[in-house]
């Protein structure tokens, strides 16, 4: 649900919050230090809370969350086929791969063996991810 991006941002937070709170308590040795942790706790909590709301409940989170998916293993599962205007499949790949898309090609690395695809006036491509 969480990126590690998420988790970093949610950490250095964390780390900021206590730091301030070790300062103020330092300084004054008061109920200042308990408050700012307790404030820190909170605002972390409801941070993550938001963008984990925000993974799950929207399209462009889901969308983060299946590239981070991608990323993290290295591809996904997927078929990928270049149709002629006629219907006719020119090629068909299938396998576990990450897909970059650029203005007029696309690039997957497949095994290690990087394949680039140019789009054209006449072709459609076609990418479908496999089923669990």
């Amino acid at each position: 649900m969480f990126t590690i991006g998420n988790w970093i941002f949610a950490i250095i937070l964390l780390c900021l919050g206590f730091g301030i709170a070790i300062y103020c308590f330092h300084e004054d040795e008061t109920k200042a230090g308990v408050v700012t942790i307790i404030i820190t706790i909170v605002v972390v909590v409801a941070l993550m809370a938001g963008i984990g709301w925000y993974h799950m409940n929207t399209a462009d989170g889901a969308r983060t969350m299946k590239d981070y998916q991608s990323n993290m293993n290295n591809g996904i599962e997927r078929t990928l086929r270049v149709v002629a205007d006629d219907g006719m499949v020119i090629y068909e790949r299938e396998g576990k791969f990450d897909i970059e898309v650029h203005d007029n090609y696309i690039v997957f690395d497949e095994q290690g063996v990087r394949t680039i695809l140019y789009r054209s006036l006449t072709s459609t491509l076609v990418i479908e991810e496999k089923g669990e």
